[in-house]
């Protein structure tokens, strides 16, 4: 079967219209979504240990949470907490990508998420704002504690003041300010950098694991 590049694929297909075209044939499954996690690894997924290559895909998972099962919801939940928190390069490429707002959002729809699965959420959530947040993202998070239409709060609010308060405390220091992602293709070369850059550099390098 003839095979077309990514790239093209992006542009002409998309990543919302396949998974369209698959839920018009059959309903998700575990294995229909360890297929879009392979998409999202390019590669053999495997749970908790691998480099995030399309950030695409995983926008798309999470955003397809709440249409999930409940069992479903938890396995899926557990992987996607797994995968965007392992390495400093995946948990930059999820916030550059709006992970944390999307994550957010599926929060915000209650009761159609699992508990356990939101738990996974709120843990994904903490690690990547430790990492990095935008005034946006809290916004959203702020939002969260307001009563619902039956003037209650969702279910997971002691959850997320847990979190919230464990940000507080963080002093930020355990992490880097700053990162040159040299996964990608187009990155500047190291030798490049420095010949370019007059002054002095001072560094922690932290490869990935």
């Amino acid at each position: 079967m003839a095979t077309i590049p990514l790239a093209t694929f992006v542009e002409t297909v998309g990543y919302a219209s396949l998974k369209d075209h698959v839920l018009a044939v059959c309903s998700p499954n575990k294995e229909i979504l360890e297929a879009f996690l392979d998409m999202a690894v390019e590669g053999a997924y495997c749970e908790g240990s691998n480099s995030v290559c399309n950030t695409d895909v995983l926008l798309l998972l999470i955003n397809w949470l709440p249409s999930l099962s409940f069992d479903l919801q938890r396995w899926l939940g557990g992987c996607m907490s797994g995968t965007c928190v392992y390495g400093p390069h995946n948990q930059m490429l999820c916030c550059r990508a709006g992970m944390i707002a999307a994550v957010l959002d599926v929060l915000a729809t209650g009761q159609k998420i699992d508990k356990q699965a939101s738990e996974y959420l709120i843990t994904l959530l903490e690690t990547l704002a430790n990492h990095s947040v935008t005034s946006f993202d809290l916004k959203k998070l702020i939002s969260l504690f307001r009563p619902t239409g039956d003037g209650c709060l969702l279910y997971y609010t002691p959850k997320l003041l847990e979190m919230m308060e464990r940000l507080s405390l963080s002093d930020g220091r355990h992490a880097p300010k700053e990162y040159f992602d040299l996964h990608h293709p187009s990155a500047v070369r190291p030798k490049d950098f420095f010949i370019t850059f007059t002054g002095t550099v001072l560094a922690w390098l932290l490869p990935d694991p």
